[in-house]
């Protein structure tokens, strides 16, 4: 990579804010690759597959342990600690003094983003699929039973017959056993759901579980071109200013080299 056009112009106490600079920008360049890899994307599938069993498991009631499911921020799949959220600003300022290490932030936990939104404590209390289903019927039992109460007060108010007997029961009590025995055959139809759901559920984590062995090479392998690109540009960018640092030094030296003779 050649030296930057603007760096032989640049004065001496300048050159390390132009490094600084510059190795700022590969930062930020490094963050966009990293967002835009094939390993955050098979990270992030990896994710919404974690959400996606965990929360079935949830609905199925099939979990033996209550764990604790944490929330990762998708910016800190591959970098644990990202720092640069913004463009670099094109004009070098000065350089701040360094800050010292936060003695905290090294030994506490690792980093996993910033909190949870608030839709996280919704999905960590996903109900019990009999608890939803039972709440479903019992809304649809009680929604019904104002409806065949105000039809056989009109049947009865008006002394008419049934308009089809063969549907419609002749009597208010026959038609909210009626009822009644629909809403137990949807209950069976949910109970027989669950008993053919939870072993299908047991192989897909299996599965999942099988598969998940695979993830550590690729995803290491898709770290370490990362990381090797990034000190690849990095390095090229520090030579590339010595060089034109060097090379200045070197023609002002062949200028002034008669001045340095004694006489």
């Amino acid at each position: 990579r050649r030296p930057p056009a603007d760096t032989r112009t640049l004065p001496w106490d300048a050159l390390p804010d132009h490094l600084e600079a510059a190795l700022r920008k590969l930062t930020i360049q490094r963050e966009r690759q990293c967002r835009d890899s094939v390993v955050q994307r098979l990270l992030g599938e990896l994710d919404l597959l974690r959400q996606r069993l965990y929360g079935r498991a949830l609905a199925l009631n099939v979990l033996r342990y209550r764990v604790d499911f944490k929330y990762m921020d998708p910016d800190y799949y591959i970098d644990p600690s990202p720092q640069l959220k913004t463009e670099p600003v094109a004009t070098v300022s000065k350089r701040a003094p360094p800050k010292k290490a936060d003695a905290k932030r090294k030994d506490g936990p690792e980093e996993t983003g910033p909190p949870a939104p608030p839709e996280w404590d919704t999905f960590l209390r996903t109900p019990r699929g009999d608890t939803v289903a039972q709440q479903i019927v019992a809304r649809g039992m009680e929604s019904c039973l104002p409806v065949i109460q105000a039809y056989y007060a009109a049947v009865s108010a008006a002394k008419r017959p049934i308009a089809r007997p063969h549907l419609i029961p002749a009597t208010e009590a026959d038609c909210r056993k009626k009822t009644e025995d629909k809403v137990q055959a949807l209950m069976q139809l949910y109970t027989t759901h669950h008993a053919a759901a939870v072993p299908a559920f047991r192989r897909q984590v299996v599965r999942v579980h099988v598969l998940a062995h695979r993830l550590p090479h690729e995803a290491l392998v898709g770290v370490y071109n990362l990381a090797a690109l990034a000190v690849q540009d990095a390095g090229t960018t520090v030579r590339s200013v010595w060089q034109a640092a060097d090379e200045a030094l070197l023609e002002a030296r062949g200028r002034h080299g008669s001045a340095l003779k004694g006489s």
